[in-house]
């Protein structure tokens, strides 16, 4: 028996941790999306590449330091290194030498750590680049399960009406009140109401597969519809697109790609600056034809050597002047690029703002049509149930009734849809 209680109570806990479901709103699945992206991810290691990257650059400026050894042996008639005259020997030999040298000026050295932090802050806004892609994915799908799950609803609700209305039919059939026809043609218009109810079943689990997919999620997920309205009507075309110009990551990273163009023409140009260096180097050595103990050797052949370079370039085959030449036209290519965009926003913002109003306005007229066909429906509901209009031209009614309800949802999620993407590119 106690078996049986504890199986009982493990099945409920089983059960009931199947049942529950995560509840998501718009917000939260894109922020979900934006937290468990593969890519956004690979953007953060990127990032950790890039500062890796700047350090680098920045050890440019540091001195190097080397050390380094050599044994050597001779045979036969060579010059003893400890008296400098010509004998027949053999010598063991051996190097040391401690180097350091540093760039004083090297104007390349400078440009490239500009460059790398240059590339840093480009990678930032590639990141926002991609959650704007993500967003717009998202909102997309959302409003497309939102839709579709209301939209299945609405047939739900006819097939019960239409239930309701077979069975008073066949109740009058039965008493001779109603013919047979309008008993056929009500259970065609229930057909036609289960066919349709699976088609929208078929969509709404489509729009939230596609919407798990894009989440990458894989757990059972309520998603909740948030009715918050985003659009402010008092704001013009001019305002939205200005206050959103400074903030679009596809136009400020072309902007960062405009001076990356010309940090190159600078870095192409310093192929015309010399370069000046200093180095110093220790060295010393030790001999077994010296008697000498190693310590003794090492501190009396010991030598000290300064050094100052300076490189001039003038004349590299003209690879400097073309090199300045090509980085002008990137510079150029770039600068086209960043008012293609500018203006692809602007088209952009005008295209949703005009939706956005339209279908605002088409919504709010739904609205009013729905509800007068709603209370025109009742009225005809009550006609059919006492047999002054027939069959036909209750249907016809009810389709109409449908189709409407429709219509007010596509304006509805249309609207919201809109809404939020205009939201979103301007804020």
């Amino acid at each position: 028996m106690k078996k049986i209680v504890y199986f009982c109570f493990i099945l409920l806990i089983v059960s009931k941790s199947f049942a529950q479901k995560d509840s998501f709103t718009l917000d939260q699945s894109v922020n979900y999306a934006w937290e468990n992206s593969i890519s956004l991810k690979d953007i953060s290691l990127q990032n950790e590449v890039s500062k890796i990257e700047i350090e680098k650059s920045k050890s440019n400026f540091l001195p190097t330091l080397a050390f380094s050894s050599s044994y050597n042996f001779q045979s036969g008639s060579i010059i003893d290194p400890a008296t400098n005259n010509r004998n027949t020997l053999n010598i063991q030999s051996g190097n040391f030498a401690l180097t350091t040298s540093v760039d004083l000026f090297n104007w390349q050295t400078i440009i490239r750590l500009k460059l790398s932090k240059l590339e840093k802050e480009k990678l930032k806004y590639q990141s926002e680049i991609i959650k704007q892609n993500l967003y717009i994915q998202i909102v997309q799908a959302f409003y497309q399960l939102q839709f579709n799950k209301e939209q299945e609803k609405l047939i739900e609700y006819q097939i019960q009406n239409t239930l309701i209305h077979l069975d008073r039919i066949q109740e009058e059939v039965k008493y001779g009140n109603k013919s047979e026809s309008d008993l056929l043609e009500m259970k065609a218009n229930l057909s036609n109401f289960n066919k349709q109810k699976v088609d929208a079943s078929s969509n709404s689990k489509l729009a939230y597969l596609t919407l798990q997919n894009i989440l990458n999620k894989k757990d059972s997920t309520d998603y909740i519809f948030d009715n918050e309205q985003l659009f402010d009507k008092t704001e013009d075309l001019d305002q939205l697109y200005q206050k959103g110009l400074e903030n679009r990551p596809d136009i400020v990273q072309s902007k960062i790609d405009e001076q990356i163009a010309q940090k190159n023409i600078e870095q192409q140009k310093s192929g015309y600056l010399p370069n000046l260096g200093a180095n110093y180097s220790f060295s010393s050595f030790y001999t077994n034809s010296n008697k000498n103990p190693f310590s003794n050797q090492i501190n009396d052949n010991k030598s000290h050597y300064v050094g100052i370079s300076l490189n001039f370039p003038i004349f590299n085959k003209l690879q400097t002047q073309k090199s300045i030449e090509q980085s002008k036209i990137e510079l150029e290519r770039s600068q086209l690029k960043t008012h293609q965009l500018e203006q692809e926003y602007y088209n952009l913002m005008s295209d949703l703002y005009l939706k956005t109003n339209n279908s605002l306005e088409q919504w709010e007229a739904s609205e009013k049509n729905l509800k007068n066909y709603q209370l025109s429906f009742e009225k005809i509901e009550d006609k059919f149930k006492f047999g002054l209009i027939t069959i036909y031209e209750y249907l016809n009614s009810k389709n109409n009734l449908l189709q409407i309800e429709t219509n007010n949802l596509i304006a509805k999620y249309s609207f919201y849809l809109n809404s939020n993407m205009l939201y979103f590119y301007n804020k």
